[in-house]
C-alpha cells in the first residue's frame, strides 16, 4: 500500500489541544497531531481552545475558531456547537480551494452534528477515537426548550451518518455504536500510542512507603469516595500503606472535607493538581494504581500506568475491563466498597504479585502501544478510507455521465 505523505484536515481535536493541561482528549489529540507531523504528513488544524507550551511543527498548522458564543474548556452549549460547526466548515472549503486535502479527521466526536457538514464533501471523514459518555458521567447542559432538545437528539443520532470510519479503541466503545455500525466495515480497531521512554518503570526503588495512588480528575463518578471508604477499612491493617489522590476536579473541596475528618488522614494525602510533567515521577514512586471508575470511556492514565511498570486495581466498567489486561490487574463492581478493600489488601500484601502484575503491564504496552505501531495502524486507516472514497466517487462519476443519478 502506497503509504505517501497526505495533507489532512482536523475539524475538532478537542475543546481544548494541550501538551501540558489535565485534560486527556486535549494530551491524546496533541500526540497524535505531532506524531503525525513527525511521519512527513502535513496537517491544517481547527482550533478552539490550545494551551501549547511547546510550538508545533512546521507542518502543522493551527487555525483558531473564533465564535461570538462563550464557551470553556469543559462546557460547550448548542448555540457555541452549532456556530463552531458552521465555521470549521467554511474553514474547510476555504482551504480545499487552495491545497489538496485527502482526508478529515474529527478526532473527538462529541461534538454532535459537526460531522454533518461534511457529508457528500467529496473527503473521506474519520472520526475517532470514539469515547462514549457512560450514564454515570452524563453532565451536559439541560433545556427546556423542546425544539433544541430535538435538535439535540437528532445530532446524536445522526453522529456518524457522515463518517466513512470511526476509530474504536476498545470493545466497549464499539458495543455504544449501534448494531449496524457494529457490523459494518467503517469500525477500525484503533489502540492509542503512549511514550515508553517517558513513561518508564524506575530504575531503583523510590519510595519505603507502600502507596496507593489515584492520579485522575477528582470527580464522584470516578469513585474517588468508594476508594476512600475502602481504604478505611483495610488502613488499619497496614499503618506503614498511605493513599494519594492526585488531581483537581469538580469534587476536590469535598474529598479534602472527608480525608480532614477520616481517622486514617495521616495515611492520606490530597495534593491537588499534579503538573504534567511530574506526572511520570509520580506514578513512578506508587506501589499500586487504582482507578475504581463507574464508567470510564478509556483511561490514559491507567496506560501510563502500566507503561511505568505499576500493578492495577480497576473497575469492570467501561473502557477499563477492555484496556487494562487481566494479567496486569485485579478488576472490581463498580462502587463496590468490600470488593475494592479486598483487592487493596490482596497487593498490599503479596509483593511478588505487585512485581509480576507490574513487569506484564509493561511487556504489554511496548507490544501494543508503542507509536511506532499506532501510526502506522492510523495510516493504514488513512489510505484504506482514501482508496474507498476514490472508487466511490469515480463510481458517481461514471454514473452521472450516463445521466442515472
Amino acid at each position: 500500500m502506497n503509504k505517501r505523505p497526505l495533507s489532512i484536515f482536523v475539524s475538532h481535536p478537542s475543546h481544548l489541544l494541550t501538551d501540558s493541561q489535565p485534560h486527556g482528549d486535549g494530551l491524546i489529540a496533541n500526540s497524535l497531531i505531532r506524531r503525525l507531523a513527525d511521519r512527513g504528513h502535513s496537517l491544517h488544524v481547527a482550533v478552539s481552545l490550545s494551551a501549547l507550551t511547546e510550538p508545533m511543527p512546521d507542518n502543522v498548522k493551527l487555525y483558531p475558531i473564533v465564535t461570538t458564543t462563550k464557551h470553556t474548556k469543559d462546557q460547550q452549549g448548542l448555540a457555541y456547537r452549532a456556530e463552531y460547526a458552521l465555521r470549521v466548515r467554511r474553514l474547510f472549503g476555504q482551504i480545499k480551494r487552495a491545497t489538496h486535502i485527502d482526508i478529515v479527521h474529527q478526532l473527538n466526536p462529541i461534538v454532535s452534528g459537526l460531522s454533518i457538514f461534511f457529508y457528500r464533501s467529496g473527503t473521506p471523514l474519520l472520526m475517532g477515537p470514539f469515547w462514549p459518555v457512560w450514564p454515570q458521567a452524563r453532565h451536559r447542559e439541560t433545556t427546556k426548550d423542546k425544539s433544541i432538545e430535538a435538535l439535540r437528539r437528532l445530532a446524536l443520532r445522526y453522529r456518524f451518518f457522515p463518517a466513512d470510519g470511526i476509530l474504536s479503541p476498545t470493545r466497549a466503545s464499539t458495543m455504544m455504536l449501534s448494531p449496524t455500525l457494529q457490523t459494518s466495515n467503517r469500525v477500525f480497531p484503533f489502540q492509542l500510542g503512549i511514550d515508553t521512554d517517558l513513561f518508564s518503570p524506575a530504575d531503583t526503588l523510590v519510595s519505603s512507603k507502600t502507596t496507593i495512588l489515584y492520579l485522575a480528575n477528582i470527580q464522584r463518578r470516578k469513585g474517588v469516595f468508594v476508594l476512600l471508604e475502602a481504604f478505611e477499612r483495610i488502613a488499619g491493617q497496614f499503618p506503614e500503606a498511605n493513599l494519594v489522590f492526585a488531581g483537581e476536579g469538580y469534587q476536590f473541596e469535598e474529598l479534602k472535607m472527608r480525608v480532614s475528618q477520616s481517622p486514617f488522614r495521616t495515611q492520606i494525602e490530597v495534593p491537588g493538581n499534579v503538573p504534567r510533567s511530574d506526572v511520570p515521577q509520580t506514578l513512578r514512586r506508587c506501589s499500586v494504581y487504582c482507578l475504581p471508575s463507574l464508567g470510564e470511556p478509556y483511561g490514559m492514565s491507567a496506560l501510563e500506568a502500566m507503561s511505568c511498570g505499576k500493578p492495577l486495581i480497576v473497575t469492570r466498567a467501561g473502557g477499563l475491563g477492555h484496556l487494562v489486561p487481566d494479567e496486569g490487574s485485579l478488576k472490581v463492581t463498580p462502587n463496590n466498597v468490600e470488593e475494592l478493600a479486598a483487592a487493596l489488601v490482596t497487593l498490599l500484601e503479596e509483593d511478588g504479585l505487585r512485581k509480576t502484575m507490574g513487569l506484564f503491564n509493561r511487556s504489554y504496552v511496548e507490544q501494543f502501544h508503542k507509536w511506532d505501531r499506532v501510526m502506522e495502524n492510523l495510516e493504514s486507516i488513512y489510505h484504506v478510507l482514501i482508496e474507498r472514497k476514490t472508487a466511490c466517487n469515480r463510481e458517481v462519476a461514471a454514473l452521472d455521465r450516463l445521466n442515472l443519478i
